[in-house]
């Protein structure tokens, strides 16, 4: 994106991705406080994947063009999220090239007061979960509709493909309703995950104790990673009209 106009030669703010005008205007508040808040010059910045990360890969860029923020190199989660990164000129370096983060910025599909949160919904959690295991301070971006008391969403797991069957089987005896996640049109089969593996959605309703339920998924052999993400935010920016709101853990 060119951020230069061709007439006057100056600076403009990026065009948005797609999203529902209210709840993008929502996530933007929390990532532009964010920016200013938390994003320092000289930093391995890791970034998660989907909607909101893109949003703020786009807002990363404008202030690196601007000169408020330098020599940032970023980890990406996803192939996503590199192709944007490269789009920008902004260097990375793939997640084994580094041991530690200094910052990772990342969203969630659901997110509890306790910052535990259910993510997945782009398929990129196993990356998501290594990289923000790997960083000094994480942080979820979340607009105030994904805010909730209780998590119920489904929770997706990534599986090795050899083990869709046995591990269907061992989130029925946790109470759970798998379902294999299957590609949009256009693809016919499963979703494949940028490491080759697939997509079980599971739905537990009220998850009245993430922490015991992500480590006995994460016990079933076959499942590579578990999308409840407890004990990894440090913080987090909520998004509202009104403005934002931040917890700590």
């Amino acid at each position: 994106m060119n951020y230069l106009s061709r007439s006057k030669r100056k600076l403009r703010a990026p065009k948005s991705p797609k999203l529902d005008e209210t709840r993008r205007l929502k996530r933007e508040k929390a990532l532009r406080q964010l920016l200013t808040s938390e994003i320092q010059d000289n930093v391995i910045l890791g970034i998660g994947s989907g909607s909101t990360m893109a949003l703020f890969v786009e807002l990363l860029a404008y202030e690196i063009r601007r000169g408020t923020v330098q020599n940032i190199v970023a980890v990406p989660t996803s192939y996503q999220i590199k192709l944007l990164l490269s789009k920008h000129g902004i260097p990375y370096r793939d997640p084994w090239q580094v041991d530690a983060v200094d910052i990772a910025i990342d969203g969630a599909d659901q997110v509890n007061l306790h910052l535990q949160a259910i993510k997945g919904g782009g398929a990129a959690l196993l990356m998501e979960k290594i990289v923000d295991s790997m960083s000094n301070k994480t942080i979820f971006v979340v607009e105030e509709e994904k805010l909730t008391d209780i998590l119920n969403k489904p929770v997706p797991l990534e599986v090795l493909p050899s083990a869709i069957s046995f591990v269907m089987r061992k989130v029925r005896e946790l109470g759970g309703r798998p379902t294999l996640r299957i590609a949009p049109a256009g693809k016919v089969g499963p979703v494949v995950t940028d490491s080759g593996n697939v997509i079980i959605d599971v739905d537990f309703g009220d998850i009245r104790d993430p922490e015991s339920l992500e480590t006995k998924l994460l016990q079933i052999p076959g499942v590579l990673e578990c999308g409840l993400f407890c004990n990894i935010a440090h913080s987090l920016y909520v998004g509202t009209l009104d403005g934002v709101r931040v917890y700590h853990r």
